[in-house]
């Protein structure tokens, strides 16, 4: 509905919604590859700040030709934070590492529900809802910065 919103036929709509699948699932791929050979923490860190850059170039420059790529490229990005937060917070806490995995699997499908269903009832204030999820996309980077001080994440990447 977003992408209808700000302009893109169905076909290119659901093609961007394809580019952004893929670009978590490339993600996690070469993030796989690589996290054994290079410490990607700081690419794990630095992600939300690309999404917040991302979202808010989707509503504030709207335009078709783009908008496919960086719906890729927000997948991508995105790819990053889910599996990173889980390994991060089983390095950090060995002892409950179950307990963890699950409260941020929980945590994920949760806001994936309650942003899902709000982009659905408020679909006419894609602007609006967008720039609330690039707040919170800001929100967590600098959780992750206080978090990051004193704490294990070179060993979870």
């Amino acid at each position: 509905m977003i992408l209808k919103n700000q302009g893109l036929s169905s076909q290119q709509a659901s093609l961007g919604l394809s580019l952004f699948w893929g670009g978590i699932a490339v993600n996690r791929l070469l993030f796989g590859i690589f996290s054994k050979r290079f410490n990607l923490s700081s690419l794990f860190l630095s992600s939300p700040l690309a999404v917040a850059a991302l979202l808010t170039a989707l509503w504030i420059y709207p335009d078709p030709g783009i908008l496919v790529v960086m719906m890729f490229l927000t997948g991508f990005f995105m790819g990053t934070l889910f599996p990173g937060s889980i390994g991060w917070g089983t390095v950090e806490f060995p002892s409950i590492s179950v307990l963890v995995s699950g409260f941020l699997m929980a945590a994920n499908q949760a806001g994936t529900g309650i942003i899902t269903n709000t982009l659905g009832h408020f679909s006419d204030r894609t602007a609006l809802i967008l720039r609330f999820l690039t707040g919170c996309t800001v929100v967590i980077f600098i959780l992750l910065m206080i978090l990051r001080k004193n704490s294990k994440i070179e060993e979870a990447f």
